[in-house]
C-alpha cells in the first residue's frame, strides 16, 4: 500500500504535532545516532526499542504517531525528510535506524541494510551468534540509496534494521498497545544489549 504522504511537508500541512504525531530529538557526544522514524502506532516497539539501545550514551531522534493505529504516517525512508531529522543525522558518523515489518506471525526474523557495511557485518555476527535469525537484505530492501535516512549520515552511511512484527511481539507484555509495550520482556533487554554491544565496541 502506497504513502499518504510522499514527503514531511505533505504531512505537516495536513497534521497537528503532539496532537496525531510529536517529534523527540537528544544529542549526545557519541558518533553514532539511533533513530526510529515509524515510532509510536507506526511500526509498534520501534520507539521503544530505539530509545533502549541510545540509552545515556548514543543520540537518539523519535517520529512518533499518537493516535492509535497510525500507520498512515508512514513516510518511506528514502523520502523521510523532516528538517530536525537531517540536521540531526547529518551532525553524525553513522546511524542506525530501527523499524519494524509485517513479516509472519511465526517468522522472527531481522534484516539489515545500509552503506555502513562493517556496521552491517558487525550487527549481523552478533545477532546469528546469539540465537537470532538475521540476514542482510538486498534488492530494492538493502537501504543503500544515498537519500535513505539511515545514509544521510557525515559519511553517507548507516544502517537500517528491520524487526518482524513476530519478533517484537515477543518484546512487550502486549507488544499491541502503548501501555502494554511499557513492560518489555527479558528477550528485549537480551537484544537491546547485543546491539549495544556491537555499538559500543566500535
Amino acid at each position: 500500500m502506497p504513502d499518504k504522504y510522499r514527503n514531511f511537508q505533505e504531512l505537516q500541512q495536513d497534521l497537528q504535532v503532539e496532537v496525531e504525531y510529536r517529534i523527540r530529538e537528544q544529542l549526545r557526544l557519541q558518533a553514532t545516532a539511533i533513530l526510529a522514524i515509524h515510532g509510536g502506532g507506526i511500526e509498534m516497539g520501534t520507539s521503544e526499542l530505539a530509545s533502549a539501545i541510545a540509552g545515556n550514551e548514543f543520540s537518539l531522534y523519535l517520529f512518533e504517531g499518537l493516535a492509535g493505529n497510525n500507520q498512515f504516517l508512514h513516510i518511506t525512508s528514502t523520502n523521510f525528510d523532516e528538517p530536525l531529522c537531517l540536521q540531526f543525522v547529518g551532525k553524525h558518523c553513522t546511524a542506525l535506524s530501527v523499524h519494524g515489518f509485517a513479516g509472519l506471525q511465526t517468522d522472527p526474523l531481522v534484516y539489515l541494510g545500509g552503506n555502513d557495511l562493517p556496521l552491517v557485518q558487525r550487527l549481523l555476527e552478533a545477532l546469528q551468534t546469539n540465537g537470532y535469525t538475521a540476514r542482510v537484505n538486498t534488492g530494492k530492501f538493502a537501504a543503500t540509496d544515498p537519500a535513505n535516512i539511515c545514509n544521510r549520515t557525515s559519511t553517507g552511511q548507516g544502517v537500517q534494521l528491520e524487526l518482524s512484527a513476530a519478533l517484537r511481539s515477543r518484546f512487550f507484555q502486549d507488544y499491541s498497545s502503548y501501555r502494554g509495550r511499557q513492560t518489555s520482556t527479558p528477550q528485549f533487554a537480551h537484544f537491546v544489549q547485543v546491539i549495544r554491544h556491537s555499538l559500543l565496541n566500535i
